[in-house]
């Protein structure tokens, strides 16, 4: 029985690492996410100028990102980003739409770039985090049951 609640304790444990792991690529995904949305904003404005609320509208993504978007645009609540890069993506969609065409694409432009360094960021933090996360739950399991032994 011992034997038992040890194999448990310690699957118990390596699952809990992969909940945070999962945050962890959510994250991810949505930092690729918000790059679609701006590339293909970007490329809409830029060839067929249609304004932004049609762009919105007609990107084919659907997801929570993307609705929470179309709903809410300036006021939306982008958590999972940098706050310095929350802030100029705010302003970007505040300003989006206004304005002529050529400061519009470098606004996506800007942004865009900045979305790519943390995306660049947050991929090599995520190998060095799921590591750790595996090491340190399988740690406190197996120190669970040395304990319980």
């Amino acid at each position: 029985m011992k034997l038992l609640g040890g194999i448990l304790i310690i699957c118990a444990s390596i699952c809990s690492s992969f909940f945070y792991e999962k945050k962890l690529k959510q994250t991810i995904n949505s930092y690729k996410d918000l790059i679609d949305i701006l590339t293909y904003t970007k490329t809409q404005i830029y060839y067929f100028s249609k304004p932004v609320n049609q762009i919105f509208a007609e990107y084919d993504h659907h997801g929570e990102l993307i609705n929470e978007l179309k709903i809410k645009r300036e006021n939306a609540e982008l958590d999972f980003l940098e706050p310095d890069t929350r802030k100029n993506i705010l302003f970007l969609l505040k300003e989006l739409g206004k304005g002529y065409k050529r400061e519009q694409i470098s606004l996506c432009e800007y942004n865009l770039k900045g979305l790519e360094k943390d995306l660049e960021n947050l991929k090599t933090d995520y190998s060095k985090k799921c590591k750790i996360y595996r090491s340190v739950s399988l740690f406190f399991g197996v120190c669970a049951v040395i304990l319980l032994i």
